[in-house]
């Protein structure tokens, strides 16, 4: 055969053309009142617009940000990012409320598993949800599909907790809603923030007053400390949000762990605040529930009191009951949407 022969490097070939960050796409939802960050890939200098406002940024290293400001809720809007090699236009674009769902399994737990009977299921084109990519795999929706609408074909795969929030905030507002997928079962907080803070010496615990999932091979690769910062909310952040609903605790319920939980949770909140660029950016957390006939009651029970004390300890923080609007015999209880209503309730 021919050879062609091609220079070894074409000027371009370490430019980085114009490429948005995933959760740019059709049918995204952005929060009101809140700055907008728009981010991503490429060279020189970029122009972002949306809805009759634009901002202006310059790459660095080839990654650049622009930031928009604040809007009202509505749409649809395009959303059109310009630069010297390249446009990109996003459809369907709708500002209103943006909720990041956030935890470990209680908040992974599937509407399909949830007492919310299929009959009840509704499909609504303004509730929306981007799955972040897992380490451990399985989710119905990745983040290479971008913004899924919410129809009754499929709602049995969102997050119960966040089916019921984004149907909560709809009936409220009557605005879009975004909900954002961020969480993994069994998971310890200490995988969730910087691992340099979790391991910081005020947080170590003797092996045996942690929980078992600190140490289970079969979680080893997402509880590692700092992997979930690293894997999940580094790779969305600094996409704008409204509020993080945060339903975790089950899996740092040692004996121990009652002593440092409020202060680890207050390290992960100030952690994604500055990862999302937003300083005031409010935490609703889930108590957890009860449970019953454990042997481990007073890890639990302290976990609990643990968690009430969190608003004390850091600012913007509100706690939620779960146990009067669950069961009590299910590490997953399977009534979700009187606690997600609860939750809503929270959200301004």
């Amino acid at each position: 055969g021919m050879m062609l022969c091609m220079p070894l490097f074409s000027t371009h070939s370490f430019a980085e053309s114009l490429r948005l960050h995933e959760a740019f796409s059709s049918h995204m939802v952005l929060p009101k009142d809140k700055p907008l960050h728009v981010f991503g890939k490429g060279e020189g200098k970029v122009k972002v617009s949306l809805a009759g406002k634009s901002a202006k940024a310059k790459a660095v290293d080839g990654q650049w940000m622009a930031e928009l400001p604040p809007m009202k809720a509505g749409g649809p809007y395009r959303l059109t990012v310009q630069s010297e090699d390249g446009r990109v236009e996003v459809e369907d674009v709708w500002i209103g409320t943006v909720v990041v769902a956030a935890g470990q399994s209680n908040m992974q737990f599937k509407l399909k598993e949830s007492s919310t009977p299929p009959s009840e299921w509704e499909s609504d084109p303004l509730m929306r949800s981007f799955s972040v990519s897992r380490i451990e795999k399985g989710e119905p929706h990745t983040p290479e599909e971008g913004w899924v609408l919410c129809t009754k074909e499929d709602a049995g795969n969102w997050s119960a907790i966040g089916y019921h929030i984004a149907k909560a905030l709809r009936e409220k507002t009557g605005e879009a809603v975004g909900i954002i997928n961020c969480y993994q079962g069994a998971s310890i907080i200490e995988a969730w923030m910087p691992e340099e803070i979790s391991q910081e010496e005020r947080f170590l615990l003797p092996k045996e007053e942690k929980h078992f999932d600190h140490f289970y091979p079969a979680y080893a690769a997402f509880n590692k400390h700092g992997i979930l910062f690293e894997t999940m909310v580094k790779t969305i952040a600094p996409y704008s949000v409204s509020h993080v609903a945060w339903y975790q605790g089950e899996s740092n319920t040692g004996k121990g762990e009652y002593r440092i939980y409020p202060q680890l949770a207050k390290c992960m909140v100030e952690s994604w605040r500055e990862t999302f660029k937003d300083e005031e950016l409010p935490f609703t957390m889930v108590q957890i529930a009860n449970l019953k006939g454990r042997g481990d009651e007073v890890g639990w029970k302290n976990i609990q009191q643990a968690q009430m004390r969190i608003p004390y300890v850091v600012k913007g923080v509100k706690v939620v009951r779960s146990a009067d609007v669950c069961e009590d015999n299910n590490i997953h209880p399977k009534s979700k949407e009187a606690l997600a209503r609860r939750i809503a309730d929270t959200i301004e």
